[in-house]
């Protein structure tokens, strides 16, 4: 969304080592509690005094600060982003969920992920079908918390969302 927005940014990154199920997290676990955040995070967002974290926190600052359109243009646009984002982020609970339940390979994942995710995500492709963005003719927020979702279940799941929900796949195109 920066990028989209034409702001410069410095793209922090904290490394994790190690082996799977052991994941060496260190260099972020070391540091987060003297950032000054009042709830220290990742992602977070640092704009002058303001310190952000929380993904939709940081977006919608991001949409309100640099362009406002991303929240809607109108209060029916608004609304049905915000509604709609509940449905991506129940998918997206289903998508990554069992990646922190641990005990499975992601291989052995990748069937319970699709039986979880491909009834949501089928209606949602209903529910869109007939607008340009998700929330009308305008880009919103969400579109960018959807796009990423549907590029990481995608991904996990070898092109099978694309494959088997073509209106996806556009959507990603488009985006």
């Amino acid at each position: 969304m920066l990028k989209y927005c034409g702001v410069e940014f410095e793209d922090k990154m904290y490394p994790v080592t190690g082996e799977p199920g052991a994941w060496d997290k260190t260099s972020w676990t070391d540091v987060k509690e003297s950032l000054g955040f009042e709830y220290p995070n990742l992602p977070y967002m640092q704009d002058g005094d303001t310190k952000i974290s929380e993904t939709v926190a940081i977006m919608k600052y991001i949409a309100k600060k640099w362009d406002p359109t991303l929240l809607g243009n109108t209060a029916a646009e608004l609304a049905r982003a915000e509604m709609l984002f509940a449905q991506v982020y129940d998918m997206k609970g289903k998508a990554t969920l069992p990646a922190y339940m641990g005990g499975k390979e992601v291989d052995d994942l990748k069937d319970d992920i699709a039986d979880s995710v491909n009834p949501i995500l089928a209606k949602f492709v209903e529910a869109t079908q007939n607008s340009k963005w998700l929330a009308g003719e305008t880009l919103t927020w969400v579109d960018f918390y959807y796009a990423e979702l549907i590029e990481y279940m995608d991904t996990v799941l070898d092109g099978r969302i694309t494959a088997e929900f073509p209106a996806t796949r556009d959507y990603l195109e488009r985006f």
